[in-house]
């Protein structure tokens, strides 16, 4: 089965085994933001208001409608893990280029089975790598990697920043590494930051992965790694940052 859109305001699932029957068909609010599985079997419906509907995706059933008022512009991914609705927005779309360095994300943790927000915030950089996998992978934190092109963290001198971009006399920036609780969305402990290598221009990040107590960050030329706290005495992976 598939589920798409057939109009700015609905969608419709068929049937892959006999095309073009339809097995459920949805309406949405508003505009259709972005269609999305939190989990195997259910399909997430999401408009530009922040309003997420949650379906079995075989039958059509609405498991629950939630509001996420932080995802004003509208949410895009999302997981659902231990009955929590964990979702990924816009509070403001990119209007400008670059589009990765503008706008803002939103982050949003609901619980499902009574639709209570148990947080959001708004505050999350537009250069910040953000997918469902980034939120199944530790089960008490969200590790948030940012890319902040250009610019020298606080506790690292100018001279040492300048040092990693010897032709230009200017810092290439840096990426900021920092773990949302999942439980709370507040931050745990302080953010690290690592410079950018020499050379390295601010290229996006690709991809976040936590393996063997690092946190690992790669982009298109280079990678980062952030040491982290695993406990091997819990069955599944949390972190803290060392």
């Amino acid at each position: 089965m598939i589920c798409g859109p057939v109009s700015n305001t609905e969608v419709a699932a068929f049937e892959l085994a006999a095309p073009g029957t339809e097995r459920w068909r949805a309406a949405l609010n508003g505009r259709l933001s972005q269609i999305f599985k939190p989990a195997p079997d259910l399909t997430a419906i999401a408009d530009y208001a922040g309003q997420v509907e949650i379906r079995e995706s075989s039958t059509g059933k609405s498991r629950g409608r939630f509001t996420a008022s932080d995802c004003e512009e509208g949410a895009v991914d999302g997981a659902l893990i231990d009955g929590v609705l964990y979702l990924i927005g816009y509070f403001e779309r990119p209007t400008r280029a670059p589009r990765r360095l503008n706008g803002r994300y939103a982050l949003a943790a609901v619980r499902v089975e009574d639709g209570t927000i148990l947080w959001q915030r708004s505050d999350v950089g537009p250069g910040t790598f953000l997918t469902a996998d980034v939120l199944r992978m530790s089960s008490n934190a969200i590790p948030l990697a940012t890319l902040v092109p250009g610019s020298v963290p606080s506790g690292i001198s100018l001279s040492s920043a300048i040092g990693s971009q010897p032709e230009t006399g200017h810092p290439t920036g840096r990426v900021e590494m920092s773990l949302l609780d999942k439980a709370t969305g507040n931050e745990i402990g302080q953010p690290v930051n690592r410079l950018l290598p020499t050379g390295v221009r601010g290229t996006p990040i690709l991809d976040v992965s936590i393996w063997a107590g690092e946190i690992i960050v790669r982009m298109t030329a280079s990678e980062l790694r952030f040491g982290v706290e695993t406990p091997a005495s819990r069955p599944a992976m949390e972190v803290r940052m060392r």
